[in-house]
């Protein structure tokens, strides 16, 4: 209601009305990507393609949307207006701002269940721990937006990436040992990063558009940043997984009677157990005790392999921002 009270089309859009609503790109575009959703979202727990109704949802999401891609590139009217991929800088845009949404929400899920599973923090305190990222992305927002017109897009896109690599890196070096201050300056550090990034990406992404084609390519830059944050997601959930089963596997070679310091560890904990409770059960309990600190162990190893890898991927992408035309600020009002 408040829309069709106060917001009136531009003048350079007036008269554009379709005559009719491409409601067959729309279906196909809409069950496309619902199949996507729910694979990304589910496909982890059913063991991805050893299950037949993920194989069922792929074939379906791939057949819809190449078919969505092929009615919008033949239709008068289409729904979205795949063109716009035509143009460079928004091609690069739309690239990076799949990978952007891959690392951002990628880490916001890896970083509370490190907090919460391995290091027992509460709700609040994790809260405590990652909200300062916003701090950081407020500070780096105000400036990006300010001297945007002073300094070359791509260089700060570069830097921002840069520096999100750096904070992925630190974070890749911690251990179960470390205070909450050692999760919370990455976290600012990366929130100014991302706040760097965000801003020039969306504004270098459009900068060379037409002005009547800047609706649809906002729409579909959001669209495949929500997509690579969904892919982000059940990527770093699925090697969390492998990873954690690998690195187990590797451990647990170590942990034999014939080694001194398993002998060790053992002995010390079945005496703990046997002063401290039942003299029977000690043993039993000092194995437990053992095997819990060898999934705590590979599951931080996991943590660390998931963080590198998203460190790498923010640096391979900096190549790819150089590909953007350098651009000013546009004429006119």
């Amino acid at each position: 209601m408040l829309a069709r009270l106060f917001i009136e089309d531009p003048p350079y859009i007036r008269g554009m009305v379709p005559k009719s609503v491409d409601y067959s790109g729309f279906a196909l575009m809409a069950v496309g990507l619902a199949a996507l959703q729910v694979v990304l979202d589910r496909g982890e727990r059913a063991d991805w393609f050893a299950s037949n109704w993920v194989w069922l949802a792929s074939i379906s999401s791939a057949l819809c949307l190449g078919g969505f891609i092929i009615r919008e590139l033949t239709c008068a009217e289409p729904v979205v207006e795949l063109r716009v991929l035509g143009d460079r800088n928004f091609a690069v845009g739309f690239v990076l701002a799949t990978v952007y949404g891959f690392i951002l929400y990628g880490t916001l899920v890896m970083l509370p269940l490190f907090l919460e599973d391995l290091m027992g923090y509460t709700a609040l305190n994790t809260g405590l721990a990652i909200s300062p990222r916003g701090m950081g992305a407020l500070v780096s927002v105000t400036i990006a937006g300010r001297y945007l017109k002073k300094i070359d897009g791509r260089i700060v896109i570069v830097v921002g990436l840069f520096l999100l690599a750096c904070a992925l890196f630190i974070l890749s070096r911690i251990d179960l040992e470390i205070s909450i201050f050692s999760v919370i300056w990455p976290n600012v550090l990366m929130g100014f990063a991302i706040g760097m990034v965000f801003v020039v990406l969306t504004t270098m992404a459009v900068s060379t558009l037409p002005n009547e084609m800047i609706g649809t390519a906002t729409g579909l830059y959001n669209l495949m940043r929500g997509v690579g944050g969904s892919i982000g997601i059940a990527v770093v959930t699925t090697f969390q997984s492998r990873y954690a089963q690998f690195h187990q596997s590797v451990l647990v070679s170590h942990l034999t009677p014939y080694r001194v310091t398993f002998q060790q560890s053992f002995q010390r904990l079945e005496t703990l157990f046997r002063v401290t409770g039942n003299c029977v059960a000690s043993k039993e309990k000092a194995y437990l005790a053992i095997y819990d600190t060898l999934v705590a162990q590979s599951t931080v190893l996991a943590f660390l392999d998931n963080w590198r890898m998203l460190a790498c991927l923010a640096l391979s992408s900096i190549p790819v921002a150089l590909l953007f035309k350098k651009t000013g600020p546009k004429k006119g009002r």
